[in-house]
């Protein structure tokens, strides 16, 4: 058999205010959530955003570091080859005189 109460006025109308207030609050709290959940997901694509961005820019300094190394291979080579000529043209030049 299931028992019954009573309650005063008084008190209903207390824990119908109680139910109000967390009834707002829930609502309050799902409307945070979701904010928090939109802020999340454009925290996320800007997160993609600046991977790729640092990815391009890896590229391109990897791009510019291989070249540096070729331009300094090639500079080598010429002065290499220019110390060469000048000693050709120093025996040259003893042998001549």
């Amino acid at each position: 058999m299931e028992k019954t109460y009573r309650i005063t006025e008084t008190e209903l109308s207390r824990l119908e205010s109680d139910l109000d207030r967390a009834l707002d609050e829930k609502g309050k709290q799902k409307e945070q959530s979701e904010r928090l959940r939109k802020q999340l997901k454009t925290l996320e694509i800007q997160s993609v955003e600046r991977k790729k961005a640092l990815e391009t820019v890896r590229k391109s300094f990897e791009e510019y570091a291989e070249e540096e190394r070729k331009k300094q291979k090639r500079l080598r080579r010429e002065r290499n080859a220019a110390i060469g000529l000048a000693g050709l043209l120093a025996v040259a030049l003893v042998a001549r005189a």
